[in-house]
């Protein structure tokens, strides 16, 4: 399995952890808190295998 494959399957274990653990009983808070610490880096990896994959970057800004 390459090593981006193995990210992606990372990213998709981290997220359904997260989506497991909305079930606690703890206050929505540190829910809050915690998706909040969590999911930029793995928006960030996602988008960086879908550059790698495609060679296109639909999120980099473009100067004019």
């Amino acid at each position: 399995m390459s090593k981006r494959i193995e990210e992606v399957a990372d990213v998709a274990e981290i997220l359904s952890n997260l989506i497991s653990a909305l079930s606690m009983p703890i206050p929505d808070r540190m829910h809050v808190d915690c998706l909040r610490s969590a999911l930029p880096p793995l928006c960030e990896k996602l988008k960086a295998f879908y550059v790698a994959e495609t060679g296109e970057d639909p999120w980099a800004t473009h100067q004019d």
